[in-house]
Order: structure tokens, then C-alpha cells, then sequence
């Protein structure tokens, strides 16, 4: 028998080693009384080989993934709601520093009205107001956040005017806008949002587009006439279904038909009062309109 010298190549070992495995795979084993011979791949001693295929399982549900509140805060920022009242008798800039009629951080403003006692307030654009288009009542107003201003002189009569400091601008501040003291203002919130299905139906409509514009699209803020009355609240998941407009007949019939109802976009309400809820379009596929219909996501349309 030949003998492996010390200078015997490495490859050649290594192919008696291959061998001496593929010998001993292949060595027969008894089973039932009669004798075969084994093959690794099919031993149950080794495991499975993974292969491609379909898996199936419960996809996650988008609803129980909460928003983080950080998220929704610039958009909170951009929403500030006016009740009627407060509106009414809210001071108003009425001059500028130097004479100037825009302003911004660090420039001094002239204010007519009464404080109730408050030093710091912020200051907002002419509110617009609010109505139903059902029963044509003005539920609020919504005003656009332009900063905040701090009270640096008081004055003893209703004729003199107090005087502010603007430490804080969002926006070009101008003549004619107003106060409201911080406590009224926006919130700043402190827990994430969950968002979830609203536990009644609801039946609501876009009236009116935080843009100012005509439509709106992902991202942006629209206001509804239903709020909190309506069992709606921070983390309402709505649908935005297009309003539905008659089609001509040419069969003489009395009724012109109506055209179905289509799922244009999707909401999450992040900002509720009494009677009526902020809602920032999270997908879109069509534009928003004012008057589009918003309701529950489980609702099923014809």
C-alpha cells in the first residue's frame, strides 16, 4: 500500500477525505428486514432545505400604527379656531413700529382692546368664518397662526394703546390682526395619535380648505361640520367620498339620475372642538373639494 509522504499535495488529501465521507453515506442500514442504502439528502436526521414559496398571514392592520405627536404638530401650528365670541372682542394690532404695516420677530406693535389681564398672546389673521352648509349656522372661526407677541406696556385708559413685542413670527404680521391670550390657542399635544374607526357612523362635509384654495390634496388640512358631539375624535380614520351630481335622461322621466359615489381620499382627524374637527389628508387620488362628503370608513356605498 502506497504511503503518504510529507510531501504529498494537500489537494490529494482532501480528495481522500471526499471519498472516505461519500463511502460512509452510502453505507447500507437495515429497515424492516431488508438491507438499502441511504442517501444523505433523503436522511430525516438533515434539515430541511428552504425553497421559495407563498406565505400566507394576517396583514397588519394600518389603523393600530400610532402617529407620533411630533408629526402632527406643525399642522396643529397652522390650526387655530375662534369661537364666535371670543372673535367679537379680541384686540386688534392698529400700528406698527416706525410706521411700518408688516412686521415680524422682535418689532414693536400698537394693540387696541382689552387683555383680561394676559401678557402673552398670539396673534392670528382675520378669522374666517365657519358655516354649516346644511343648516347655514356658523359653527366657529378659523383664523391662519402668525406668532406671538409679549406685553411690554399696559395702559391705564381705553383711548391708549398697549404695547407688544413680537418674540415669536410665523408669518408676516400686519395691520389689523388680532390677539388671542395663549391659553386660548393652539394645544400642544403630549401622547401619540392612534388612529381608529370613529365608534358611530358619521356623516360629515369639507367646508373649508386650510390652503384657501378651491381643492386640496395630500397633506393639507381641511375643517368639518361635525366635532365631538358627534362622537368624533383625535385619531378618526375618514374616508372623502366625491359628491355624487345628477346625469341628464332623455327617457322623459320626472327624476334625473344621480352618478354613484367614488373614495377620493383618506383623513386622520388630529384637531376636534365641539363642533368641528380638523382633518389632514393622509392619501389622495383625487382632489378634495368643499362640499365633498366625509364619512365612516366602514360604510359601504352602492
Amino acid at each position: 500500500m502506497k504511503k503518504f509522504s510529507t510531501a504529498t499535495p494537500w489537494s490529494a488529501l482532501l480528495l481522500l477525505l471526499a471519498s472516505c465521507l461519500a463511502y460512509a453515506a452510502a453505507t447500507p442500514e437495515m429497515a424492516e428486514g431488508q438491507q438499502r442504502y441511504r442517501n444523505p439528502v433523503d436522511d430525516p436526521r438533515r434539515p430541511a432545505a428552504a425553497s421559495p414559496h407563498i406565505r400566507y398571514g394576517k396583514v397588519p392592520d394600518v389603523m393600530t400604527a400610532p402617529i407620533r405627536a411630533q408629526q402632527i404638530l406643525p399642522f396643529l401650528e397652522q390650526s387655530l379656531e375662534v369661537a364666535a365670541q371670543d372673535f367679537a372682542r379680541a384686540p386688534q394690532i392698529v400700528a406698527g413700529q416706525d410706521g411700518r404695516v408688516i412686521l415680524g420677530t422682535g418689532d414693536r406693535i400698537y394693540v387696541h382692546g382689552d387683555l383680561g389681564g394676559h401678557r402673552v398672546f398670539q396673534l392670528f389673521r382675520t378669522a374666517q368664518a365657519l358655516t354649516d352648509p346644511v343648516t347655514s349656522e356658523v359653527l366657529a372661526h378659523d383664523a391662519v397662526w402668525l406668532g406671538t407677541a409679549r406685553l411690554q406696556g399696559a395702559v391705564g385708559t381705553r383711548d391708549e394703546l398697549h404695547v407688544f413685542t413680537i418674540v415669536e413670527a410665523r408669518q408676516e404680521i400686519g395691520i389689523g390682526d388680532h390677539l388671542l391670550p395663549v391659553t386660548q390657542g393652539i394645544e400642544k399635544v403630549a401622547t401619540d395619535y392612534h388612529p381608529h374607526a370613529p365608534p358611530a357612523p358619521v356623516d360629515a362635509r369639507v367646508i373649508s380648505i386650510r390652503s384657501g384654495s378651491a381643492q386640496s390634496g395630500q397633506h393639507q388640512i381641511v375643517i368639518l361640520n361635525k366635532g365631538a358631539a358627534d362622537k368624533i375624535d383625535q385619531g378618526t380614520m375618514l374616508n372623502v367620498y366625491r359628491r355624487s351630481r345628477e346625469v341628464g335622461r332623455h327617457d322623459g322621466a320626472n327624476a334625473d339620475p344621480r352618478l354613484p359615489e367614488r373614495l377620493t381620499a383618506t383623513m386622520l382627524i388630529f384637531k376636534v372642538s365641539e363642533r368641528i374637527a380638523y382633518g389632514l389628508i393622509m392619501k389622495a387620488t383625487e382632489p378634495v373639494y368643499i362640499g365633498d362628503r366625509v364619512g365612516w370608513p366602514g360604510r359601504t356605498h352602492e
